[in-house]
């Protein structure tokens, strides 16, 4: 019998070699055990020939092996995280592209501080309740484990979303254009997806890629995720993580002038 998986998707590939070895094996054991009890072996010998060593095995923190609580715990944050890389970078640089970041700074009086927060709280408002109510439903009514509480991942879908925000403001502050800084947070987006580690451990990378990861918020969000939902460890165990969301955090900071003045100077080229 021939199977052949896909272990580009290396949890999804494995957990179905998994199932098909266990299934192959069964079907010959089934065979082999007819033969013996047609040779006048008990049960209990044929058992002792076919497995003379039994593994009890208690997968922990995920017992059903379900993909879902793999998948979807990182693939909505990260499609979250892309949305607000998206419409942070569309909102500011709408602004260049229209002309009117001058009035806008002008209702921030003249203040980029406050024009940012003004322009972005809302954005942050809505982005934490969705985080919230995805939160709630996969933990809440899919009751996907979360050993640690859910306010603990509410509180990190909190994190995600301000440095998620914050690392917009880098990219439209970089790249002072609505389709450079929209290509740039569809780029930096997407790459989190493949290299956060849910689907491909990290460990496994290229050690380049390894040192990279640490620069996408997705995947310090997934060790938090690790830590707190399925193992269950303490929030402190994870400050490393928070950290590094924290230092996105203070990433705006950086171009924040470059920015302003980008706002003040800059003509869009269509």
């Amino acid at each position: 019998m021939s199977f052949y998986t896909n272990n580009s998707y290396l949890i999804a590939g494995s957990l179905l070699f998994k199932d098909m070895k266990m299934m192959g094996e069964l079907a010959s054991g089934s065979a082999a055990r007819s033969v013996l009890y047609a040779k006048g072996a008990t049960e209990s010998q044929a058992m002792a020939f076919l497995q003379p060593i039994v593994i009890d095995t208690h997968p922990l923190n995920n017992p059903w092996l379900n993909y879902s609580v793999y998948l979807c715990n990182t693939l909505l944050p990260g499609v979250l995280m892309l949305m607000i890389f998206m419409i942070t970078v569309y909102s500011i640089g709408v602004e260049i592209k229209d002309r009117t970041a001058r009035e806008w700074l002008r209702t921030g009086n003249n203040s980029i501080y406050i024009s940012l927060v003004g322009k972005l709280l809302p954005h942050t408002v809505i982005f934490t309740i969705m985080g919230i109510f995805y939160n709630v439903y996969l933990y809440g009514y899919l009751h996907f484990p979360c050993n640690s509480g859910i306010f603990s991942m509410i509180f990190a879908t909190l994190f995600l979303v301000l440095a998620s925000q914050s690392l917009g403001v880098v990219m439209i502050g970089t790249f002072p254009s609505l389709r450079l800084g929209l290509s740039f947070a569809s780029l930096w987006g997407v790459i989190s997806f493949s290299i956060s580690g849910f689907t491909f451990p990290v460990m496994a990378m290229h050690p380049v890629l390894q040192a990279l990861s640490n620069l996408f918020p997705l995947r310090h969000y997934f060790l938090i995720y690790v830590d707190q939902a399925l193992n269950g460890y303490s929030m402190a165990y994870s400050w490393i993580n928070y950290m590094a969301l924290l230092i996105f955090m203070m990433l705006p900071f950086l171009v924040i002038h470059r920015l302003k003045k980008a706002l003040i100077y800059y003509k869009y080229m269509p």
